[in-house]
């Protein structure tokens, strides 16, 4: 501890040259005190008023002034004033405590060294003694986790700070900014808007090719996004059909000429476009429904090219199907169910039958006994008469 003392005393002689020179009031600096010029009835001169340590501070006697390690104390003594300077060449925390140069103590948080100067010693802030996260200490390097996040207090600039580090995931750590895949999603350790790691699905793969969230692309006949499932996972899906250049959505339904088609998913969970019904005189019939329109049974059937399309499929007869080609007896006459020459399907007589064993064509003669007899239209049925 280094301890300077100056003093000066007053100037009482009324016979002083320099009290007869000065102006009663005048004020000025000498040294290390502030001094006035003084008279009265009995006496005349200098005196210090007040002790200056340094330019512009000024110290009243009796109280004391702190600065660094160095305190000032303005003491009032017999006819004049002591100034005295006291410099520590150690450091005293804020509870008191007493710490050598290059020492290092904490202090809450934070840690503090004493630094030896030229004319004394002086407290400077070294850094934080720990990292604080959630009411919780963590010395440096180490790590701690919370939720998906790993945490790492380390040191930065001279200072401990609670960084970021990773994400960890299925029991797996990913650092920042590192992307990895799972199934078909590539994921990624990112900062969200608000500055958070998180683990974010980033993109969709699909045949090796990355897609972008919100990504629409084409493959065969099928439109794909990179969208979210409404668990909140990111996937490639099918979104929609694609026929003849255009777009249709799942669920969606249109003609193409007799036909109606959807766009729709298959056994196998795959969308596709598939022909659903049959369109008739403005009606829609379904897949192998059967309807009848006069004396002919239709049906939307599969042609032998895997169309779908409204066939005649059968003919009908007082109340009664008749397959295509197929041939029955009534009141003597033999029936088909055939094509005529616009491509209808009809009922039409081909032969009267007078006895079983026995047919004969339209227009054809034949005897029995002494009697002939034809088979003869009347209208659209055969008839036998006699010739």
């Amino acid at each position: 501890m280094l301890r300077l003392i100056f003093s000066l005393l007053a100037v009482l002689s009324i016979r002083s040259a320099l009290a007869q020179q000065c102006v009663p009031g005048k004020v000025w600096i000498e040294g290390k005190f502030k001094v006035e010029c003084y008279r009265n009835v009995n006496e005349s001169g200098i005196r210090p008023i007040a002790c200056v340590p340094r330019a512009g501070i000024e110290i009243a006697p009796g109280e004391s002034w702190s600065e660094g390690n160095s305190k000032y104390d303005c003491r009032q003594i017999k006819n004049g004033l002591s100034f005295e300077q006291t410099t520590r060449h150690s450091c005293v925390s804020a509870n008191g405590k007493e710490y050598a140069p290059g020492q290092v103590w904490s202090e809450g948080n934070v840690l503090y060294t004493c630094q030896k100067t030229g004319d004394g010693a002086k407290i400077e802030i070294v850094g934080k003694k720990a990292c604080v996260h959630k009411g919780r200490e963590y010395g440096p390097g180490q790590s701690w986790t919370e939720g998906t996040t790993k945490f790492q207090c380390r040191k930065i600039d001279n200072d401990l700070r609670t960084t970021t580090v990773a994400c960890l995931r299925g029991g797996n750590e990913y650092g920042v900014n590192q992307v990895w895949y799972e199934g078909q999603s590539k994921y990624g350790c990112v900062w969200d808007q608000n500055g958070q790691l998180q683990v974010a699905a980033l993109a969709c793969l699909r045949n090796s090719i990355e897609y972008g969230i919100n990504q629409l692309w084409y493959d065969g006949l099928n439109k794909y996004g990179c969208v979210w499932n409404k668990n909140g996972q990111l996937h490639a899906a099918a979104i929609a059909c694609l026929r003849n250049g255009k777009d249709y959505g799942i669920n969606q339904l249109w003609y193409e000429g007799l036909n109606k088609y959807g766009c729709v998913w298959d056994k196998n969970g795959q969308l596709y476009v598939a022909s659903i019904a049959c369109q008739r005189n403005g009606q829609d019939y379904g897949i192998n429904q059967l309807w009848y329109e006069g004396q002919t049974k239709y049906g939307c059937v599969w042609d032998k090219n895997g169309q779908l399309h409204v066939a005649a499929v059968a003919c009908l007869r007082n109340g009664k199907d008749y397959g295509i080609n197929q041939i029955w007896y009534e009141d003597k006459t033999k029936y088909s169910c055939v094509w005529d020459q616009n491509g209808q399907l009809h009922v039409s007589a081909l032969a009267c039958v007078p006895r079983a064993g026995s047919e004969y064509g339209p227009n054809q003669v034949w005897s029995e006994g002494q009697s002939k007899f034809n088979c003869v239209w009347e209208g659209s049925s055969l008839k036998i008469i006699s010739a």
